[in-house]
């Protein structure tokens, strides 16, 4: 007996503790002098996971004082939506967009919040629809 209720506390405490994921439209953003959205949640800067849904699928923005790290999306079948990533809150690095059966749809790369390099679409085949580069946020191509 006192086995089950110490495995019952200890089950309470858990998840007394743990962080639930906060809806994104419950955070407060400001945007910076440099143009980069800072995300509070209570007049604190707001660390954890927001999530929303867009209507076909589940939206993950993870947050670290303040400053968006990375973003990921998931059908719900689970198959991925999106993925992009941020560096000091601003993108930087891989842009991709799925369909919704996992072929890409999009793909594109951000250098400190600006596109850079070549930006791809795709038919839902596979073939690249359109394709066009950028050097520093200005599109060459």
């Amino acid at each position: 007996m006192k086995t089950i209720f110490y495995g019952i506390v200890c089950a309470l405490i858990f998840f007394a503790c743990s962080k639930p994921e906060d809806p994104y439209e419950a955070l407060d953003v400001l945007i910076d002098e440099e143009s980069t959205s800072v995300y509070s949640l209570h007049n604190s800067a707001y660390t954890g996971t927001a999530v929303e849904w867009n209507g076909s699928a589940k939206i993950y923005y993870h947050i670290t004082n303040g400053l968006i790290e990375r973003v990921e999306g998931f059908y719900e079948t689970g198959s991925k939506e999106r993925w992009i990533d941020y560096q000091d809150g601003v993108m930087h690095g891989t842009y991709t967009l799925w369909y919704p059966d996992g072929s890409v749809y999009l793909e594109q790369t951000y250098v400190n919040g600006e596109l850079h390099g070549a930006a791809t679409m795709y038919t839902p085949l596979g073939e690249v629809e359109r394709e066009v580069k950028y050097e520093q946020g200005k599109l060459v191509e």
